[in-house]
């Protein structure tokens, strides 16, 4: 499941939750006639993770209330980042959540006529000096990330090809990743 952070400070809850069912709508995955439903997507509006109760995420639909206390709401790109950084340990083991790749819906997101989302990935490094892969490998995750808007079509898609690394980032964006019109 992929964490989803809502940074446009007007958002609605209707809203949100149209692009979330858009998003799921891409792959046919999920479907709310026969009630609530647990999706790809978990919307974390809470900095204080322990106060998220596991079962509750990625349930559509959302909550009346969800958004009401947004701590990421007008939140910086490298604000969510440095977020995801000092929590991936109870953001992976405990919630369950990827912390390689996440959204954000920032106000072109859901205003925008775009159709687009915001999907970021923690870069990852090849020491090229010593050997790859294996117990004495250097490689690794780094600090960093990269961002694209990617049309909203193709974010479930994108994030299921990197989870299981059978696409690369620039066959979906450019390598720098940047996103030169992001709108809180």
């Amino acid at each position: 499941m992929w964490a989803v952070f809502v940074t446009a400070p007007e958002a609605s809850v209707k809203d949100v939750q149209a692009l979330l069912e858009s998003l799921h709508d891409a792959l046919g995955v999920l479907d709310l006639s026969s009630g609530p439903a647990k999706g790809e997507f978990a919307v974390l509006t809470s900095k204080n993770l322990a106060s998220i109760v596991p079962p509750d995420l990625g349930v559509l639909p959302l909550r009346t209330d969800e958004l009401s206390a947004n701590h990421f709401a007008k939140a910086s790109l490298e604000e969510i980042n440095k977020f995801v950084r000092e929590k991936e340990k109870m953001l992976k083991e405990t919630l369950e959540l990827s912390t390689h790749h996440w959204v954000v819906m920032d106000r072109e997101c859901l205003e925008g006529s775009k159709q687009s989302c915001i999907v970021c990935e923690q870069k990852f490094e090849f020491n090229e000096d010593k050997p790859s892969g294996g117990e004495n490998s250097e490689d690794g995750y780094t600090n960093e990330f990269r961002a694209a808007r990617i049309d909203q079509e193709d974010v479930l898609s994108m994030l299921n090809n990197l989870d299981i690394a059978n696409m690369d980032w620039e066959d979906w964006a450019d390598d720098e990743g940047i996103v030169d019109d992001y709108e809180v």
